[in-house]
């Protein structure tokens, strides 16, 4: 079973930062999103190796940004009301452009 990560216990107050709101087509930084998180940026670059992390788009070869609207649905997607729904791996998050599913 899957470890709950630090962001899965603080989902609402990581939405509610400002850094959360304003345009959601914005691009951040991999240092900004690690700041808003409260994460490593090596925490991020771990999850994207692994394919766990919130979506990302590769720019040119080291350039990584994260769209916030979809780090803010990758985020909905984690948020639980209770332990019982917390599954041994997050939900797919539905594209936020064309609405179909992706993990």
């Amino acid at each position: 079973m899957q470890r709950k990560s630090k962001i899965d216990s603080h989902v609402s107050e990581i939405v509610a930062h400002p850094a959360g709101q304003g345009d959601p087509e914005a691009s951040m930084t991999t240092a900004e999103l690690a700041a808003w998180l409260g994460v490593s940026r090596v925490w991020l670059e771990q999850q994207r190796w692994k394919g766990q992390g919130p979506p990302w788009v590769r720019l040119s070869p080291g350039l990584i940004r994260y769209r916030r609207d979809e780090v803010l649905a990758w985020l909905d997607a984690r948020s639980h009301r209770s332990t019982a729904e917390y599954e041994s791996s997050p939900p797919a998050v539905k594209d936020v452009k064309d609405g179909s599913a992706r993990s």
